[in-house]
């Protein structure tokens, strides 16, 4: 999907991948049992499932994220993260690990990204 703007999003995949670039709006869910999901986006709030299969999210502005996989290797990159962040990680059988810093000097944590997998890894990203 490309291109869908100032709407909410529901993206569901019973097997196969989700490819999601240049939307924005308020809140995007994307569920798939077995694929990948891919989104480039700008939205505020984020949830995104996977049984099998790995999530790459790039928000291009502060958002709040849930991203679980059962299987599977988890990314999360906010490319401008102005607000200051509460990040929950868990891996059974994997790293978590989180880069970059945000610009808030707010000691308080206005936004969440929780992550989890039980078999892969997790990389959250400042940018």
């Amino acid at each position: 999907v490309d291109a869908l703007q100032g709407v909410n999003a529901k993206f569901g995949a019973a097997s196969g991948d989700i490819d999601i670039n240049d939307c924005h709006g308020e809140y995007m869910e994307a569920n798939t049992a077995s694929g990948d999901i891919s989104i480039k986006a700008s939205y505020k709030k984020y949830s995104i499932n996977t049984s099998s299969g790995d999530i790459g999210l790039e928000s291009r502005h502060d958002a709040d994220v849930v991203a679980h996989s059962t299987s599977g290797d988890v990314e999360v990159r906010i490319a401008e993260a102005l607000e200051t962040y509460q990040v929950s990680m868990h891996s059974v059988s994997g790293e978590c690990s989180t880069y970059g810093q945000t610009k808030s000097e707010s000691m308080v944590p206005t936004k969440t990204i929780e992550a989890k997998t039980v078999s892969g890894e997790i990389n959250v990203r400042f940018l």
